[in-house]
């Protein structure tokens, strides 16, 4: 989708800031994404998870409810059995194959990779993850166990992790009115993380094609006079409309009434910040 496009489908697809129950269609305020495992076997795949750039993984079952999701690869190799977790992404996009081994790729650019792969098999909640996938017989599958998810989750900061995303300079997009919009890797994977729902109201769009849309809000804005850093602790995922009214100054940050994710920590020196400094002017 040309960019001109995208925008012109976001600024379509604000949620309403009145409180009013009608919102246009293309917005879903959704529960809740399941997270998927895949199951890497490179005995039977005949290779091993390739170390490039981006994310992808290939399954026989038709996926559902995949897009905006979380997916975890996991490889297991040798005799006995030894397990690593590879990555994990969110997927953007599921494509059918053909003349593959495989039905269909669903590849993601947002994920972390760690380096070197990370040892899974002495856990013991690892074990109840191998029973519950039937020692992974069952291919690409959700996780249902909330637990399980908790344990996975304490991986995203690790030191090993290389995050990956799309890092883009600053520019300008016309919305309603001109400002300046920075998508960096760190802006990146908080939305990851909060699967591009508003930590304020909840909401997500989904555009046309299929992709979820979020915007990363500096706390303490970068650049001239405020000089914020560019790092987790200082940025909120929010919808276009919370994110227009923090820039301006239009809206104090409540941290205690944040939606919130384990692998994500507001620092409250930069929402005083916000609060004082930010909301004392009349536009930033």
């Amino acid at each position: 989708m040309r960019s001109v496009e995208r925008q012109a489908a976001i600024r379509e697809c604000v949620v309403p800031v009145d409180g009013s129950s009608t919102a246009p269609s293309l917005i879903q305020v959704l529960q809740p994404m399941p997270d998927f495992i895949s199951y890497h076997n490179p005995d039977t795949m005949g290779y091993r998870v390739p170390d490039e750039p981006g994310f992808s993984v290939l399954t026989n079952r038709r996926p559902s409810r995949v897009l905006g999701s979380r997916v975890w690869l996991i490889s297991g190799s040798a005799r006995p059995r030894k397990y690593h977790l590879h990555f994990w992404f969110v997927a953007d996009t599921v494509n059918e194959l053909q003349d593959n081994d495989y039905q269909y790729c669903i590849k993601g650019s947002t994920g972390q990779r760690f380096a070197p792969p990370l040892s899974l098999t002495d856990f013991p909640w690892f074990r109840k993850l191998q029973r519950s996938k039937g020692n992974f017989s069952f291919g690409f599958s959700p996780v249902k166990d909330a637990s399980i998810i908790r344990h996975l989750e304490r991986f995203v900061d690790s030191p090993a992790g290389l995050t990956s995303g799309p890092i883009q300079t600053t520019r300008r997009r016309a919305t309603v009115t001109d400002r300046i919009l920075r998508d960096t890797a760190a802006s990146a994977r908080v939305k990851a993380l909060h699967r591009y729902r508003c930590q304020i109201c909840g909401a997500t769009i989904r555009l046309p094609d299929g992709s979820l849309y979020a915007e990363g809000h500096h706390i303490q804005p970068l650049g001239s006079p405020h000089d914020g850093p560019d790092i987790e602790t200082n940025i909120l995922c929010v919808c276009p409309n919370h994110h227009v009214e923090l820039d301006y100054g239009c809206r104090r940050i409540d941290i205690s009434a944040l939606r919130r994710v384990r692998s994500h920590r507001v620092e409250s020196l930069f929402v005083d910040y916000h609060n004082t400094r930010v909301m004392s002017q009349t536009g930033v």
